[in-house]
């Protein structure tokens, strides 16, 4: 159990390794506008749209169960980079599943019980790696107000900054 929860805080570090160096604006959630380029390959043909969605946040935790909250915002693309994005997402879960199947075999569990699911956690960091190495924008952290989103080109920064004037930006 400690290590399937080792290799899922694995799999986040390797995430956040990959945006790291990615700019970052601050945007309100409510009001956020995206340009009609596509955050990729910087395209002015934006005819697709892509679902992204920021971290999830526990506003309240109550004594059985937790509320948990999150943004999520369709992003346009081109059609070449969104069928890229969603064929790298099928990698993900295929290379999550082969990690979860392989490391099911290695160490098969004694019996079969609750704990057993925990071995899924083994197959996130394929999943993170090949889901977030070809995006071109990451939607971060988020409140109520503020939203975090990492963006990888600074032409696309900056039509972002222009079309949402509320919010601010720091390159890390």
């Amino acid at each position: 159990m400690v290590a399937a929860l080792v290799v899922a805080g694995l799999g986040e570090l390797v995430r956040r390794l990959i945006i790291r160096k990615w700019p970052r604006l601050y945007l309100n959630p409510k009001t956020a506008c995206f340009p009609r380029i596509c955050p990729v390959c910087l395209s002015s043909n934006a005819d697709s749209s892509v679902d992204e969605k920021s971290a999830k946040r526990q506003t309240r935790n109550y004594i059985v169960a937790q509320k948990l909250e999150w943004w999520r915002a369709g992003v346009p693309h081109c059609s070449e980079c969104a069928l890229k994005l969603s064929g790298n997402k099928a990698v993900g879960l295929i290379l999550g599943g082969a990690c979860t199947v392989a490391t099911l075999l290695a160490r098969r569990p004694p019996e079969l019980s609750i704990l057993t699911f925990c071995y899924i956690l083994f197959g996130y960091p394929a999943y993170a790696i090949a889901t977030t190495i070809h995006k071109g924008i990451v939607f971060g952290r988020a409140s109520s107000s503020i939203m975090c989103v990492h963006v990888r080109h600074a032409e696309y920064l900056k039509l972002l900054a222009a079309l949402n004037p509320v919010s601010y930006a720091r390159a890390e």
